[in-house]
């Protein structure tokens, strides 16, 4: 497991590294093109677009491992040490749940828009729609494997 978890980590930093970085020359092209030559892509915006929305949800995914998502800790802290026990193991239950049901129903999603293309880029568009449960069961593995591994 260990060397997995490694591995799973290290993968997610480079493709989030791999998402800013082709965002970056995507938007750099575009301007170059607009302003120098005076002939603007019209396929680059909608493909920095689709990075982008890939690119947040691998941050969530990389919020979940590294435990930014947002708490309300201040209700949490002020319980007392066996009640405090039970509402983090219900906030965990309910997170999975959660989880679980965006997994499903993202796949659902893609697979009913799989068929249809993006307008510029004729990209299908379930492969945009892929980082819903993608992100979703990265963000379960977390949750589930929290502390083990740090």
């Amino acid at each position: 497991m260990h060397k997995a978890y490694r591995f799973i980590n290290k993968a997610l930093d480079i493709f989030a590294i791999l998402l800013v970085s082709f965002i970056f020359l995507l938007i750099i092209v575009q301007v170059v093109m607009r302003y120098v030559f005076n002939s603007p892509l019209v396929w680059s915006e909608e493909l920095a677009r689709y990075t982008m929305v890939w690119l947040a949800f691998i941050g969530s995914v990389i919020a979940m491992r590294n435990g930014e998502h947002i708490d309300i800790t201040v209700v949490v802290n002020a319980l007392p040490v066996r009640i405090k026990h039970n509402v983090i193991i219900i906030s965990k239950v309910i997170s999975t749940i959660f989880l679980v049901m965006l997994i499903y129903l993202g796949f659902q999603m893609v697979i009913l828009n799989s068929s249809q293309t993006s307008p510029a880029n004729n990209i299908p568009m379930g492969l945009v729609y892929l980082c819903i449960p993608l992100s979703a069961l990265g963000m379960l593995f977390f949750n589930l494997t929290h502390g083990e591994e740090k």
